[in-house]
């Protein structure tokens, strides 16, 4: 019976700070204000990145396209990332898929996925910006998707997310 008090105490612990991180997590997440761009349309910022509120055209794609939100607003640097994927973006996704296969195939014994672009988070570096995609007809190698990182045009990084 004196164990009574302490696994009490330690569900109520828990369950605080289960809630606690709920609400950190919303916080973030919250639509502080939003923006009409003349370029990207509607924007709604949160603590941490930026979202355009519809789908924009790059390159003759239609793109989920966000970023960070290191200042008030979008900054320079990553309007000229947007200008300079308005031009190459439809160019750059088979190099992404091609490195992305290439990627899976080493890392998941050679499964054939199809590559589906997501959406494109633009870093705060001039130039930088990330492709994610997705596999809706075979989810299993990668649940979560695929990440190709790009700096000046070429591919940095690629990662599977688990």
């Amino acid at each position: 019976m004196p164990y009574v008090g302490l696994v009490v105490l330690t569900l109520g612990t828990l369950a605080f700070l289960g809630w606690l991180v709920g609400w950190l997590v919303r916080r973030d997440r919250r639509v502080l204000r939003r923006e009409t761009d003349a370029e990207l349309g509607e924007i709604q910022f949160t603590r941490y990145e930026w979202t355009c509120a519809r789908p924009v055209a790059l390159s003759g794609m239609s793109v989920k396209l966000s970023g960070a939100a290191a200042g008030p607003g979008i900054s320079e640097s990553q309007r000229k990332t947007v200008k300079f994927l308005r031009n190459e973006l439809s160019a750059l996704v088979p190099k992404a898929i091609a490195s992305g296969k290439k990627h899976l195939g080493e890392s998941h014994a050679g499964e054939d996925v199809d590559l589906v672009l997501e959406s494109v988070p633009v870093l705060e570096s001039e130039g930088c910006f990330e492709l994610w995609f997705g596999s809706p007809s075979n989810p299993n190698p990668i649940p979560w998707g695929l990440i190709v990182e790009f700096s000046s045009g070429k591919v940095v990084s690629v990662e599977a997310m688990h």
